[in-house]
């Protein structure tokens, strides 16, 4: 049974309007993608396998962000340690802590970080992150 016959199988049988459908199917009418959008290929893909195809022109601008963002992050973390080694250069101990405590920010924050973006507003999380 393909996506389509299984969304069809859900739906009412006397369900004659596009509102009637998707609201049969859990969705309000505005969170439907535009068409616009649909058309344009944005958005597009298997809803099995969850791809989704992206424009090259836009997926090289993701892939540039991100590969400038962890860039970024990891830039940050070794010039942290440099700093450290210039300020106490004849111990270890600062160095291990800080590397000791950034471990145990993340491993004891990730979960409810992870939860508060799960349950928010994603695009009001994503402002938030980036300071908007």
């Amino acid at each position: 049974m393909g996506p389509s016959a299984e969304i069809r199988s859900l739906l009412p049988a006397d369900s004659s309007s596009l509102q009637d459908a998707v609201v049969a199917a859990g969705r309000r009418v505005d969170d439907a993608p535009p068409q616009e959008a649909v058309a344009d290929g944005i958005g597009s893909g298997t809803a099995a396998t969850g791809e989704v195809s992206l424009p090259p022109a836009i997926a090289r601008q993701l892939y540039l962000s991100h590969f400038l963002s962890t860039w970024n992050s990891r830039v940050f973390e070794f010039g942290a340690v440099l700093y450290l080694a210039s300020v106490f250069p004849q111990n270890l101990l600062p160095m291990s802590a800080y590397a000791l405590a950034r471990g145990a920010a993340a491993a004891f924050f990730s979960p409810a970080v992870g939860r508060y973006i799960d349950t928010s507003n994603r695009l009001w999380v994503v402002r938030l992150s980036i300071g908007k």
